[in-house]
């Protein structure tokens, strides 16, 4: 799901509201995400972890690489230990997301092995696009 797409959606479903049937439109939408998500931006940034209430955690962790070698400078002969930082993104799902996560795959399983009881192959369920000649 896109930007776009997620402008869209959630327009719809605020516009199903009785509150704010016709206040809101997609652009006041789109400038509502964009402060938020520069708000969720900035928290990065400054505290490196975000916490995103029955959705995820993002967190920005820093640890130290191992260095296995050593770097020998252009016309240099004393050899030059690096020691670098590396960032890494941590996401952690909430219950209710991993939850859903799981559930979803449940049903995508269960609708799987019930097409295969059923003898269909996929070329029978999914028949191939017709290719067009030029």
């Amino acid at each position: 799901m896109n930007l776009t797409q997620i402008i869209e959606e959630t327009g719809k479903r605020i516009r199903l509201g009785k509150r704010h049937a016709d206040k809101l439109t997609n652009v006041e939408i789109k400038e509502v995400l964009d402060i938020a998500l520069a708000v969720l931006q900035e928290g990065l940034v400054q505290e490196g972890r975000v916490e995103i209430q029955d959705f995820a955690v993002l967190e920005v962790v820093t640890t130290r690489v191992k260095t296995g070698g050593q770097l020998t400078p252009f016309g240099g002969t004393t050899p030059v230990r690096v020691a670098s930082m590396r960032r890494r993104w941590l996401f952690h799902p909430a219950q209710a997301l991993r939850q859903a996560l799981r559930q979803a795959l449940r049903q995508a399983l269960r609708q799987a092995l019930r097409q295969a009881a059923s003898g269909k192959t996929t070329r029978e369920l999914h028949p191939p696009v017709p290719s067009s000649s030029t």
